[in-house]
Order: C-alpha cells, then sequence, then structure tokens
C-alpha cells in the first residue's frame, strides 16, 4: 500500500485537521494513514507499521492519553514515538502525564509547520537506524544458525569420511603418488593464474551478490591509488558516482538473478580516485557459482580506458594509422555488414590465416568460413548486440581448419543507428591441441581419484562457507556496535535539539503575546508603549533570524543557496558589524568585555567583489558566538591578506578571551544544532557555525578555528580576493518615508485582512488612491475597468493566485507595473517572478521604509 515508504499514524477527531496535517506533511518522504479515533488508531496499529503517530488530546470516548496507554500495552507498539497535539491550553502538570505515559513530546496549536517538520525528520532518521539495527540483528541469528547446522553436518561428513578412507587407504599409495604429482601440476598452475592476475594491467576482482569486493588484484592501486585492502568488503558504490554506479547495478543485476540469459557484464563507467578525480573504466564480469552451480557474485576485470577515451577522436582522425595497428595486429579483425553479414573490411592477418587476398574475402558472407555454417552465431549476435568468447572453427581457402576464438560487438553511429559489427579471431589451435592433451591426462588422473576427490570437493566446500560464515558474522558484530553509537548519539543530540528550539522559539512569542496584551492597557504612558513596542518588534527579529537560519541551512542542504557577488567598500562590511554590536544587548549586557575593530586604514578605501549579505553573516555570527562565550577581556574583529602559488585570499579573523573550545568537540564543532557547552543553555539554535561553513565554501573559502580551552578562541575564515579599483560599491537609496502619490491609483491584491491593513496605514501619508482585490479573479476584473499605477500583487491568494495573474497579465499586454509580495521567500522566487513580468519583488515581513522605497524606485523607472 505504502511504496516502502515510513507511515506515519495520524490520530483527530476532526477530518479537517486531519486533512491540514496530511498538506503539512506531504514535502517528506512518508506515506500516512488517519484515524477518526482512539479505537480506530488501535485497529490500525495491529494491520500497519507506524514510524510514529501524532495523537490530538482531547477527543470523545477515549482521549489521546488513553490512547497512549494502549499503545504501550501493545508490543508491536510499545515503543511507537508520540507527538501530542492539542488546541487547548495544557497546564504542566497536563504535558509531564503526557511525557510519563511515552510521549515524546507534546505541541500546542498553532504548531510551527517548520518545527513540527524538523521533529518529524529527526524521528523518522531515528526510525531507519532502528530498522536497520532490527533486520541486522535478524541477518545475525539465521547466520548463526546456518552456522551450527553447516558445523553438525561437517561432523557427520568428516566422520563417515574417515570411515572411507579407512576402508580404502591400502590401495590408494599408487593413487596418492599420482594425486601428489597431480596437485603439484595444480599448485604450479594456480601459482601462473596468480601471478597472471596480479601483474596484470587489467584489476582482477570478485564480488558477492550486493556488490561488495571480495578480491581486488594490486593493480586496482595503479588504477584508483586505493589498496586492495581499503577496498576489501566495501561496495562498488563507495567508489563512484550514483549514476554510474545505477549504470553498472542495471546489468549486474541481470547477470546475478538470470545468468543464462544475461552470462556477461561489460559497461563503460567512471571510479572516482583517492583524491577525487573521475577515472573512465570498463568493466567485464560474468556470474560467479559456487559448486552447485549456485550463482555467489560476479568476477571479472577492470581497466582503466582514460587513454582509449582521450584518444578517441584522435583515432578518429587518423585513419591510416588505425589501419597500420589494425593490420599489424596479432588478431584477425573484420567487420561485416549487420543485415546479410557480408564483410565489409578485414587484416591482413585474417588474410595470412585463411589463405585469401583482400578482393576474395570482401562482399563474401561471413558464415561461408564457419566449419558448420553456424549462421546461430550471427542470429545471437543480432539479437544481444555481441558475442564473447565463442569458440568456432574456421576453414581456410585451402579446406583446413583453425580454431579461433571470437569476439564480436555491434558499432552504431551518433544517432545510435546500427552501422556494422566488427569481430575478433584469436588462433587458438595450440591452445586447444594443449587442453585437449591435458583433458585426457586429467581424464584418466581423475577416473582414478573420482571418490576421494568428490569428498575433498565437498570439505573444502563446506570448510570455505564456515570461515565466510564467520568473517560474516564478525563484520555483522561491528556493523551493530556503531549503529548502536550512532543511535545513542542521535538519540541525544535529539533531546538536547528540541529542549532548546522550545526555547527559542517560545521565549520571543511569550515576549510578543505578553507585550501585546499589555498595550491594550489604556492608562499606558507613551513611554511605556513606544518601550513594548520595542520589546515587541525586537521579539519578532529574533524570531525572523532564527526562521531565516533554519531557511538558509535547508538551502544549504538542497544546494539552492546562491552567492549574489557585486562591489563593496571593504571597511564598510567591518565598521557596520563593529558599530551593530556596539549597541547590540549581548555586548552592552557585559562591561568587562571589550570589542575592538582591528584594520588598516591604507585599505579602507578597497572596493572588493563578493556577496556583502552573506559576508556580513558570517562576519556577525562570529561576533556573536565570541561575544556570547566571553565573560570579560576583548573581542577583536580584523582581516589580512594570504596569498598561495596563485591568487590572493582575504583572511577574517574573530579573536575572543572567553571559554575555548575543548578538544572532544573540535570535529563537530560545524554541524547543526551543535554547541559548546551543550548540556548548558545558551541562546542560540546551534546554526550559526553550520550555515557559515557552508556560506563560506559556497564563496569558494574555508573557515577553521584554534582554541586553547579556558583562554580563548580564535575564527578564521578566507575568500577569493577580487579588488575592483574601477567600480565604486552599489549604494542603496535613503529615503525618509515621505512620498506623495496624491495623483496615483495602486491596486492591492492581498487575501490576508491584517496585510491588507497593514499596507493601507503605511500608504495612508502618501495620499495614494487604493483599491482592494481579495483574490486573483477580482483582481483581474478590476483590471478590466481600469489599469493603475501601480499593483501590490500578493503570490498566494485563493480562487486564482498570483503567479497565475502574472502569465495572464503578460499573455494580455496590460501595461501596468507590479511588486510581487509574498511569504514564500525561496531561492528562485525572485527571478521566476521578474522573469513573468514583475518589476520589483519584496519578501515578507517588510518595514515600512523598504516598501516605501520599493514603491517610489518602480514608480520612477
Amino acid at each position: 500500500m505504502c511504496g516502502g515508504k515510513p507511515i506515519i499514524l495520524l490520530v483527530d477527531d476532526k477530518s479537517e485537521n486531519l486533512f491540514a496535517l496530511e498538506q503539512l506533511l506531504g514535502e517528506l518522504e512518508v506515506d500516512t494513514l488517519a484515524a477518526l479515533s482512539g479505537n480506530e488508531a488501535i485497529t490500525k496499529t495491529l494491520e500497519y507499521e507506524f514510524a510514529l503517530a501524532l495523537i490530538d488530546v482531547q477527543m470523545p470516548d477515549m482521549d489521546g492519553f488513553e490512547t497512549l496507554e494502549l499503545l504501550r500495552k501493545n508490543r508491536a507498539t510499545k515503543n511507537l514515538p508520540v507527538i501530542f497535539i492539542t488546541a487547548t491550553y495544557q497546564p504542566d502538570y497536563s504535558k509531564v502525564k503526557g511525557i510519563e505515559r511515552g510521549a515524546v513530546d507534546f505541541l500546542t496549536k498553532p504548531i510551527v509547520p517548520e518545527l513540527l517538520l524538523g521533529k518529524i525528520r529527526v524521528l523518522l532518521s531515528l526510525y531507519e537506524q532502528q530498522k536497520q539495527l532490527s533486520n541486522t540483528i535478524k541477518e545475525r541469528d539465521i547466520a548463526l544458525q546456518h552456522l551450527e547446522e553447516y558445523k553438525e553436518h561437517l561432523e557427520e561428513l568428516v566422520e563417515t569420511r574417515t570411515n572411507e578412507l579407512a576402508n580404502v587407504n591400502a590401495g590408494l599409495e599408487e593413487e596418492i603418488s599420482i594425486r601428489k604429482d597431480t596437485e603439484t601440476r595444480l599448485r604450479a598452475s594456480e601459482e601462473r593464474y596468480r601471478l597472471l592476475t596480479e601483474n596484470a594491467i587489467d584489476c582482477i576482482w570478485t564480488m558477492d551478490v550486493r556488490m561488495r569486493f571480495t578480491y581486488v588484484s594490486q593493480a586496482m592501486e595503479l588504477v584508483t591509488d586505493f589498496t586492495p585492502e581499503e577496498c576489501m568488503g566495501k561496495p562498488l558504490s563507495a567508489f563512484c558516482d550514483w549514476i554510474h554506479f545505477a549504470k553498472v547495478a542495471r546489468l549486474a543485476l541481470g547477470t546475478l538473478h538470470n545468468p543464462l540469459e544475461y552470462p556477461y557484464l561489460r559497461i563503460e563507467t567512471q571510479l572516482r580516485s583517492k583524491n577525487g578525480q573521475s577515472i573512465p573504466i570498463e568493466i567485464a564480469g560474468k556470474a560467479l557459482l559456487d559448486s552447485q552451480g549456485k550463482v555467489i557474485g560476479l568476477q571479472g576485470s577492470m581497466k582503466d580506458i582514460t587513454e582509449r577515451v582521450q584518444s578517441h577522436r584522435a583515432l578518429l582522425e587518423s585513419e591510416n594509422r588505425f589501419r597500420t595497428l589494425f593490420d599489424s595486429s596479432p588478431d584477425m579483425y573484420v567487420s561485416f555488414a549487420p543485415k546479410d553479414g557480408r564483410i565489409l573490411l578485414s587484416n591482413r592477418t585474417m588474410m595470412a590465416h585463411l589463405g585469401y587476398a583482400v578482393e576474395e574475402l570482401r562482399g563474401r558472407e561471413i558464415f561461408e568460413f564457419y566449419a558448420d555454417n553456424e549462421q546461430d552465431l550471427f542470429k545471437l549476435l543480432q539479437e544481444e548486440g555481441r558475442l564473447i568468447d565463442k569458440e568456432l572453427k574456421l576453414k581456410r581457402k585451402d579446406n583446413t581448419y583453425i580454431d579461433v576464438n571470437l569476439n564480436a560487438e555491434a558499432i552504431y553511429n551518433t544517432n545510435h543507428q546500427l552501422v556494422y559489427y566488427i569481430a575478433t579471431c584469436r588462433d587458438i589451435s595450440q591452445r586447444i591441441r594443449t587442453e585437449q592433451k591435458l583433458t585426457d591426462q586429467k581424464k584418466k588422473i581423475f577416473e582414478q581419484m573420482k571418490n576421494f576427490s568428490e569428498l575433498n570437493k565437498e570439505y573444502q566446500a563446506l570448510n570455505k562457507n564456515l570461515i565466510n560464515s564467520n568473517l560474516k558474522l564478525k563484520e555483522t558484530n561491528i556493523q551493530l556496535e556503531i549503529a548502536k553509537k550512532k543511535a545513542e548519539e542521535s538519540d541525544r543530540l535529539k533531546s538536547a535539539f528540541l529542549a532548546n528550539m522550545s526555547h527559542e522559539i517560545r521565549t520571543p512569542m511569550n515576549a510578543i503575546i505578553g507585550f501585546s496584551n499589555l498595550l491594550k492597557d489604556n492608562t499606558l504612558t507613551s513611554k511605556k508603549t513606544e518601550h513594548y513596542v520595542e520589546l515587541i518588534n525586537n521579539s519578532g527579529q529574533y524570531l525572523l533570524k532564527l526562521i531565516n537560519d533554519i531557511i538558509d541551512l535547508s538551502k544549504l542542504e538542497a544546494r539552492q543557496l546562491k552567492i549574489s557577488y557585486c562591489t563593496c567598500r571593504l571597511y564598510e562590511i567591518f565598521r557596520n558589524s563593529y558599530e551593530l554590536f556596539l549597541h547590540h544587548e549581548v555586548y552592552k549586557s557585559n562591561e568587562k568585555v571589550d570589542l575592538l575593530l582591528d584594520v588598516d586604514e591604507a585599505q579602507c578605501t578597497w572596493n572588493i567583489v563578493t556577496d556583502q549579505i552573506r559576508f556580513e553573516q558570517v562576519l556577525n555570527n562570529l561576533i556573536n558566538n565570541a561575544l556570547k562565550f566571553t565573560k570579560e577581556g576583548h573581542v577583536r574583529i580584523g582581516y589580512r591578506v594570504t596569498k598561495d602559488e596563485s591568487r590572493s585570499f582575504l583572511e577574517v579573523y574573530v579573536d575572543d578571551t572567553g571559554i575555548g573550545i575543548p578538544d572532544e568537540m573540535k570535529n563537530v564543532i560545524f554541524e547543526r544544532f551543535r554547541q559548546v557547552k551543550e548540556l548548558d543553555y545558551h541562546e542560540g539554535a546551534g546554526l550559526g557555525l553550520c550555515i557559515s561553513k557552508g556560506i563560506v565554501e559556497l564563496m569558494g573559502g574555508t573557515i577553521w578555528y584554534e582554541s586553547e580551552p579556558g583562554k580563548g578562541s580564535t575564527f578564521f575564515f578566507t575568500i577569493p580576493l577580487k579588488i575592483n579599483l574601477y567600480s565604486e560599491p552599489v549604494k542603496t537609496r535613503n529615503t525618509n518615508g515621505q512620498l506623495n502619490l496624491a495623483n496615483k491609483t495602486i491596486f492591492i491584491a492581498e487575501d490576508d485582512k491584517n496585510s491588507y491593513e497593514y499596507l493601507e496605514d503605511l500608504l495612508q501619508e502618501t495620499q495614494v488612491t487604493i483599491k482592494h482585490a481579495h483574490n486573483g479573479e477580482e483582481l483581474m476584473e478590476l483590471l478590466e475597468e481600469s489599469i493603475p499605477d501601480l499593483i501590490l500583487l500578493d503570490m498566494n491568494m485563493p480562487r486564482k493566485n498570483g503567479y497565475d495573474c502574472l502569465k495572464e497579465i503578460k499573455q494580455k499586454q496590460i501595461p501596468v507595473k507590479i511588486i510581487a509580495q509574498t511569504a514564500y521567500a525561496m531561492a528562485n522566487d525572485k527571478e521566476k517572478y521578474l522573469n513573468e513580468g514583475c518589476h520589483a519583488y519584496i519578501a515578507k515581513p517588510y518595514e515600512r521604509n523598504e516598501m516605501i522605497q520599493k514603491i517610489e524606485e518602480v514608480l520612477q523607472e
């Protein structure tokens, strides 16, 4: 039903609440099942396995607490994570009651979507890890059971074999002598094969059914710089991008699951070397079978085809040189038409082996030279597009025969049209004769040792399986231990993050709601009213920064964060941040800390090319962290210029005399939701350093720190330094907020009543004429009556949204200026709306001066 996705159980007695939750969870890779009561929820847990449950507290018949108690009594749902959701105010003891019954959290409506989705993502991550751990444990138990069965079976075989050997021991002396001689030859043959494998230019490999390397020859290091030891046990996907791995896996699965239909695997793809460089390779292989003929993996070779890829075009342009190589090859080469098999081209080796001249071969059908007119090979080539290692006899001009090994493949042009087939024939007559002699000799030996050899093979196979089972068991135990540690660390981080985010959101919300209620008091003085408004605005700005941090983190993870370069004054960047924190509460609240600006006055006039907003965001994050963790001393900010072999960098530093960073935190300090002292509360969500690292790397730089616990830390980051001597930095126009629009008309398309009233009050002093459209359809009706000077267009409206209105206005060629406004400030929104005809774009929330300046700019264009 659910396609393998995690399932979330939604329990609420109101269908509209269930619908809202389903829509909110739509952006996650999950399925949802809804229940309108506790009884229905319990019934669904008997049919499905759920990753977590969102349960409403207030429900008839059976409330959320009673539902959770029944879930905890069921073995299948004993550990199911449950989040309580209620629209009713709940005192602390009710929340404690829910937590004591096993709920992981207790949320009060209205719910912050990003907060709920963040918690669900953490719980889903834990669910996947627990599921993998459970599967691993089951596999280990099955392996142990098989191991015990193998052991018992082996003991029986050893006892039986011992009795049989005792009965025939007297007559085996001569046979043992022959066997020893045979084993000596076999060892010599195996040693030659081992030396051939280890010294081969191509990498020889074997893999298990999960495409993990079980053997890799020394040539792997020549190709990728990875040693065979570094490859053993690792999947092929660890050494290539997912797209290239998928191409190989698609063919490999056919060979693994149906080796008769897909006996051979051959594909060109790319591997990553140890230093991250992509290396084109050719992989050839076939199914690896055990003694019972069961597929246990793949075996084959891997060839570095970098030179072939690089020289492909040169080879096409060098036909004469190719012809020389073609003719001088010791193997026979021939190309022939795909329809009737008529020979198009053959090399001199082919003519020499068969005794024909060029004119005698060209135009004749290729199967005329088969010993038994084996046209089925040609049909097979037409069906599969290639033939690999086919042995057959070719007829010479003098009617004698030659044994050859045939490899043939279809050749396509750039339009994927079949042009011709090309075949390679290698003379294996001598090898066939040698193999026949060896076969006859082995046959005599094997007939004499048949019974003994069969028992020995079975014993070796069982012993090999026992060794493999032990190795798999050890590997499983190691993976279990790693998974356990990861799960424990994830659980600890989840708890710390949930507690911190709850505090970070509720604290400013408490100030906003509290002081908003106090403003209703008519007896307040104007001074107190201004103070309360300032506190509400500061709390709102803090919440906006928290939301922006979460959005920036999401953009970084989705690779949608864009860097917008412009020319700006270097000194002004540092001066802006310095003056910002001189008036910041985090600095003013501690008189024992000095904020110092250390810049070179000679460089104050430098104009650099960078993203000023993102540059200041990283710098402000580092200054804020330094002030937050410094009780006394100083925080110093500055920069210097560094160089490497090819270019210059601006190296920025923020030095403090704070608490420092312990060594155990050095590997995680730049991870999200991490802080120096995670057990102690510090203001902030723990996202600043993670976001700063992502921004710096997008700008082509690096970020690091040096620290000594108890003495302070210095954070550094670099960006490529590009000085623009011929351009002034971009200056934004200042406005005093006074704008006279007495002769202008503005249409405001806004479905939210509060947002419209804010705009109406904001524009009141401009004396502009305003018309209100509650949705997109009303806006288009107003435009049929008259055309305004400007439209303030909300992009998210019912009936017809702003984007559809833009397309219709553009299609009808209505001459009107438009400012798009939206609360969905995603990475590509601005470009999308400007391309559809907008003259400007502004993201909610915005301040009065910001909107007035945007309107003035658009009307004066």
